[in-house]
């Protein structure tokens, strides 16, 4: 954000609380995908042309920034079933690979933004 450009030194600030469980108070804490911005551009799934390689389609795009993506197939464009997730980067781009079923004639895929 402009308030923090040409800053040498700034804090960020998060809270940890330790729930019990077997791993102990902190050994597995982990920070990632920090993103300082003034906000987050948010927008719906849209689809590059998918790439065809052997049994598996690449599906890539643009969504939301670090917005976690549900990928669905379907055979009648009526039952959707989950196939696979991803979350996008910090600047909405994402993609992954998608095994295709063996002897289809038809199938579908979509990319829903998942609202958890």
């Amino acid at each position: 954000p402009d308030t923090l450009a040409g800053l040498n030194y700034f804090q960020l600030r998060w809270v940890y609380s330790y729930a019990g469980g077997d791993s102990g108070p902190r050994p597995f804490l982990r920070l990632d995908d920090i993103v300082i911005a003034e906000s987050i551009r948010s927008q719906p799934p849209q689809l590059a042309a998918p790439t065809l390689n052997g049994n598996s389609l690449r599906i890539e795009g643009v969504a939301s920034a670090l917005a976690w993506l549900r990928v669905q197939d379907s055979v009648d464009l009526v039952t959707w079933k989950d196939v696979g997730s991803v979350q996008a980067d910090g600047v909405g781009g994402f993609g992954t690979l998608v095994q295709l079923p063996p002897g289809m004639s038809r199938y579908f895929l979509r990319v829903e933004q998942d609202m958890k």
